[in-house]
């Protein structure tokens, strides 16, 4: 054989097993890449276009569902926030019973969602401002409900410590009456404990 021929036989081995190479490693990098988004000098496959379509697809149908059930409970979220506003309002007329109807407001809202009834603080900002500064009516209303749902809280604890004092009084009564006096120290006693709890010194 000669030396020509020996070169080409060489350079043809090499070429081969360079294009096995080749399309081993390009095999091993779509392994590698599987579910990876292409470079931008890649164009996307057909599957991968439809599956983009479908997702855009069903984020627009997602949106255009959620406004059109946002648009179909407006006048009922608008009738529950002014109750919840009047409820505010005439705490101390009511002399603390409207506090019962703003529980209730927070808990149909935890049940049934904020489509029928606002969080607390939305029922200050109009549904015209929400749609023309959307941002800032977000804000105000986040602080608003910080605000409300704090003192929600601290009446909420009010009202259970007066009510667990008003059963303590009649039961106080209930044993006078009765000349229990052991049932009245024992009265005195937790009152007493449950004053120092608060007071120490």
């Amino acid at each position: 054989m000669s030396v020509d021929s020996e070169l080409l036989a060489r350079s043809g081995q090499t070429e081969e097993k360079s294009s096995g190479e080749k399309a081993g490693d390009l095999r091993a990098a779509q392994r590698n890449n599987l579910g990876q988004t292409p470079p931008a000098d890649e164009s996307p496959s057909l599957r991968q276009v439809v599956q983009e379509e479908r997702r855009s697809q069903a984020k627009i149908a997602a949106t255009k569902a959620k406004q059109a059930l946002s648009k179909a409970t407006a006048p009922a979220r608008r009738a529950t926030s002014k109750l919840l506003q009047e409820a505010w309002i005439n705490i101390i007329p009511s002399f603390g019973l409207t506090i019962i109807w703003i529980n209730i407001h927070v808990f149909l809202g935890m049940v049934f969602g904020n489509n029928f009834f606002c969080k607390l603080g939305g029922e200050w900002i109009d549904e015209n401002i929400k749609k023309a500064q959307a941002d800032k009516a977000k804000q105000a209303e986040k602080m608003a409900g910080i605000f409300e749902g704090s003192g929600l809280a601290c009446l909420d604890l009010g009202c259970l410590i007066i009510f667990l004092f008003i059963i303590a009084f009649n039961y106080f009564i209930i044993q006078i009456i009765s000349m229990n006096w052991e049932g009245i120290k024992m009265i005195i006693a937790h009152l007493w404990s449950f004053v120092k709890v608060f007071w120490p010194n």
